[in-house]
């Protein structure tokens, strides 16, 4: 099966395959736009939550992303900045087969070489690629590729039926190779007895499998990828049924944005309130202590100053110093 997303992409590649070489590289182009997104989801869900919100900030740019050149930042950034350091463990391997340098037979190089070819054909004075490449740079490329011919090109149909089959191989040999596609996927959905019904998106999905007979995990319904552990994988959208799968695509409003399915070309608009917070730290808390000790009154406390515009409640502050002290109450 693979990743079941991909495969019904292939089914639909393959109705395409039997119209025209136009409408095949077009399909192709969209189960590469696919990849991308799926790969970069993917990666959003394996960075852990910390206060200064980098997964949020990276949910946040790809909701507004237009166009797939707008997620491969997110890439570079997960695998190269300062949000590369809050990859969960098991995730190191994804960013290790992205970004160290690998020669032929390799899935990276072959893959982009294949890619590479599609671009000679488009533009015969391209250089060549380095003799190793890492596997980001798959992506980027692809996103030109798609920028180049679907955004702001035309190619005809004989020229679409040159590109196809090289461009087909690229796309299947990271869909088939890169580690993320041989981790398990799963759809949850919570029953009411707070066990999990677990409908797996990929052949190794077992790992999952643990949900089907506890209720003591508290996850929300959607789509998880497991690194060691559930991780929510945010921005694909589908469910119980598993028959479609959506995308954000853009056109964020303030009020929704968004999602399509490069399977059926179905669109939807989702609620984009939870994208509408600015991206950076959380303030701190005015009652955090401020991590020294320092003299109040007969005691030393780490306490933080009144905050300005403090109203002071006599009745209410004299009973939380008076019922500590009261035997009445012994939860104090």
């Amino acid at each position: 099966m693979g990743f079941l997303a991909l495969a019904k992409m292939w089914e639909r590649i393959e109705v395409a395959r039997q119209d025209s070489d136009a409408a095949l590289f077009f399909d192709l182009l969209y189960a590469g736009e696919m990849l991308l997104k799926i790969v970069t989801a993917g990666l959003v869900a394996a960075v852990s939550d910390d206060r200064e919100r980098h997964r949020y900030r990276q949910l946040h740019q790809l909701v507004r992303a237009d166009s797939p050149g707008g997620w491969t930042p997110v890439i570079e950034e997960i695998l190269f900045g300062p949000t590369s350091h809050l990859l969960i463990s098991p995730a190191r391997d994804e960013q290790r087969e992205l970004t160290q340098k690998v020669g032929p037979g390799s899935w990276q190089y072959d893959s982009l070489k294949q890619l590479h070819a599609v671009f000679k054909s488009l533009d015969p004075k391209r250089e060549d690629i380095p003799i190793k490449v890492d596997g980001r740079t798959w992506f980027l490329s692809f996103a030109e590729l798609r920028n180049t011919t679907r955004a702001h090109g035309a190619p005809g149909s004989g020229l679409c039926g040159n590109l196809c089959s090289d461009l087909e191989k690229s796309i299947r040999l990271v869909a088939g190779s890169f580690k993320l596609f041989q981790r398990p996927w799963a759809y949850l959905h919570r029953n009411l007895s707070g066990k999990y019904r677990v409908i797996g998106l990929t052949n190794a999905s077992s790992a999952f499998d643990y949900l089907k007979t506890t209720s003591t995990v508290n996850l929300s319904d959607g789509i998880y990828v497991y690194f060691g552990e559930p991780c929510r994988v945010d921005l694909i959208d589908t469910n119980v049924d598993v028959a479609d799968f959506f995308f954000p695509n853009g056109n964020f409003t303030g009020k929704k944005y968004e999602l399509i399915s490069y399977i059926t070309g179905n669109k939807k608009d989702v609620d984009a309130s939870p994208y509408l917070a600015p991206p950076g730290a959380l303030p701190s808390s005015e009652t955090q202590g401020i991590g020294t000790l320092e003299v109040h009154g007969k005691s030393l406390a780490n306490l933080p100053p009144s905050p300005s515009g403090y109203v002071s409640r006599i009745e209410l502050e004299k009973e939380l110093r008076t019922d500590p002290q009261n035997s009445n109450h012994p939860e104090c």
